[in-house]
């Protein structure tokens, strides 16, 4: 008999980046680089979901085994 305690945390890395905390319209927006704080065993989709007042590109992120420490970046601005 066994029993394995899996204590993998699973989750998103998020930094803003674009140098400011709002977005404010007719502005440039803000960036944010994502990533996985461990490696998947299958793709990871991650959907960006705004409310009405924000657009953002790209809508998905989507890391694999292959690239999930790698940084990839969202732009977020006021509509």
């Amino acid at each position: 008999t066994a029993t394995i305690a899996d204590n993998d945390s699973t989750g998103l890395v998020i930094v803003q980046s674009g140098g400011t905390t709002r977005a404010t319209e007719g502005g440039s927006g803000d960036a944010y680089t994502i990533a996985l704080n461990s490696q998947p065993t299958a793709d990871v989709t991650v959907t960006i979901t705004p409310d009405a007042q924000v657009a953002r590109s790209p809508a998905q992120l989507v890391f694999t085994p292959a690239n999930w420490q790698i940084d990839q970046q969202v732009v977020v601005s006021a509509v």
